[in-house]
């Protein structure tokens, strides 16, 4: 794992995050997430186009693959500005991306592990809640705890697995990863939610402004269209930069329909270049505040404390598998036994002591030779 230390100085928390605007010098980060970005909507686009779902879904999983090694490469090329250390070039960190996305994929499917873990723990105690006559108690009472502890366990996964990304553009393994990311949950989880609500409201914030004068600007270049190329210009509609487009611009007459495929194109170019600078500005500030909690915690014991609990859990498990696999022998040797004793034979018909012959239960003498049978 890449040392936690990063360059702070006196400042804190706060100020780390206001600076996320550094993103934007980082040149080869913003050209790798635009060319992922470009090359997954393109990728598919051409699958989607022959028609056919299984086509479709293989386009999105492709781009899906495209957007997740895009993003890996574009965070490791912000964790080495974040760091300090000598920027790599954009193919080493597209290949180091790659296997940074397969990580993340397995530490995702972890948390979905988790999250069923939380569901089929819910499902548990509502059952119980079936019980006649106590059930409806029980349900007022598991109904709030569950919605509680289910809301809590969600919020905690959601924020500590914000930093699983940073965790593992640092180079940690997945057990690395998986130990950091304990570690901060254990003592920073509060610290860690604050950060990140406030670093997605800063971005928020410098989102709605960035809209607000494109949006200016659109009218300014929609207006211009109006009176240079003709048509009705909707001002209402950023899509209004877009000439020939139905809800913003419309053209008077016989159109170019190169002036509509440039003008889609222009706003895509637009919207890639907005959304790069963004998402770039998130990333490298989720960089930092991992950075900023893991910089005090002792990451090599929080690594084996996770191991020794692991162990546990697994010893706990092997338990269970072994008391139900000699409890389901034990039923198995009973139905065995049962299968294998023989049947109890018939009771022998009543005879005459003197003849042999056949008598009735309640005869007093035989029919056949007349002894008495009292």
């Amino acid at each position: 794992m890449q040392s936690n230390s990063i360059s702070q100085g006196h400042s804190g928390l706060i100020d780390l995050l206001l600076r996320s605007g550094e993103a934007l010098r980082n040149w080869r980060a913003l050209a790798t997430l635009m060319a992922s970005g470009v090359a997954l909507i393109v990728i598919f686009m051409a699958f989607a186009s022959f028609g056919s779902f299984a086509l479709t879904v293989i386009g999105a999983l492709l781009a899906l693959a495209i957007g997740a090694i895009g993003i890996s490469a574009t965070g490791i090329l912000l964790t080495d500005q974040a760091l300090g250390m000598a920027p790599r070039s954009i193919d080493t960190a597209l290949l180091d991306g790659l296997f940074a996305a397969l990580r993340l994929l397995a530490l995702g499917l972890i948390g979905l592990v988790a999250v069923l873990l939380v569901a089929l723990t819910v499902s548990i105690l509502l059952l119980l809640c079936k019980i006649p006559g106590i059930g409806g108690v029980l349900y007022a009472v598991i109904l709030p705890v569950s919605v509680l502890a289910a809301a809590f366990v969600y919020g905690s996964l959601y924020f500590i697995f914000c930093l699983a990304g940073p965790a593992v553009w640092s180079g940690a393994s997945i057990r690395q990863a998986l130990a950091a990311l304990y570690a901060v949950a254990k003592n920073r989880l509060f610290e860690t939610a604050l950060g990140i609500i406030f670093l997605i409201l800063l971005i928020g914030l410098i989102g709605f402004l960035v809209g607000a004068f494109i949006s200016s600007g659109a009218m300014l270049v929609g207006g211009l269209s109006v009176s240079i190329l003709g048509g009705s210009f909707d001002s209402g509609s950023l899509l209004g930069m877009m000439p020939g487009h139905g809800m913003g611009y419309r053209m008077d007459g016989d159109g170019s329909s190169g002036l509509i495929y440039g003008g889609i194109f222009g706003v895509g170019i637009l919207m890639a270049v907005v959304g790069a600078l963004l998402f770039c500005m998130t990333l490298l500030g989720l960089i930092r505040l991992y950075h900023h909690l893991t910089a005090s915690l002792d990451l090599a014991n929080a690594e084996a404390e996770l191991a020794q609990r692991m162990e546990k859990v697994k010893q706990r498990a092997a338990a269970v598998q072994e008391e139900a696999r000699r409890r389901a022998e034990e039923l198995r040797q009973r139905s065995q036994s049962k299968a294998s004793s023989p049947a109890p034979s018939p009771a022998a018909a009543p005879v005459c002591p003197a003849c042999q012959a056949p008598v009735g239960e309640g005869d007093k003498f035989c029919e056949s030779c007349g002894q008495s049978l009292g």
